[in-house]
């Protein structure tokens, strides 16, 4: 059993819809590995700044998650993580609100 361990409250509070939580159902694991870091990175609006950091965060997240949780780790680097943010951005999960600025799609944040 995994055993998690508290993790501070700082970011505000976010509500997914069903549509979010279906995107288990049927999106590419690391994809939905991003999407659900997103959801962590962002402000409590969903909005959030797209920045080679935010990429390096998430390829440092990956890694760590998977020594923090004994998992295969997934093949994450900056160029798979842009890939799949562009493919995000693609398919309209995130959207560009102006410059680097996005947000999530509102059909699944509230």
């Amino acid at each position: 059993m995994i055993e998690f361990k508290p993790m501070p409250l700082n970011r505000g509070t976010r509500t997914i819809t069903k549509h979010f939580a279906n995107l288990g159902l049927w999106l590419p694991k690391i994809n939905l590995a991003m999407l659900m870091w997103l959801l962590y990175w962002a402000d409590k609006g969903g909005g959030f700044k797209y920045s080679t950091e935010m990429l390096d965060k998430f390829v440092l997240s990956a890694k760590f998650a998977s020594e923090e949780y004994s998992h295969p780790p997934l093949r994450a680097d900056r160029k798979t993580a842009r890939a799949v943010f562009r493919e995000l951005e693609g398919m309209g999960l995130v959207v560009k609100v102006a410059g680097k600025n996005y947000q999530f799609n509102k059909q699944l944040m509230q």
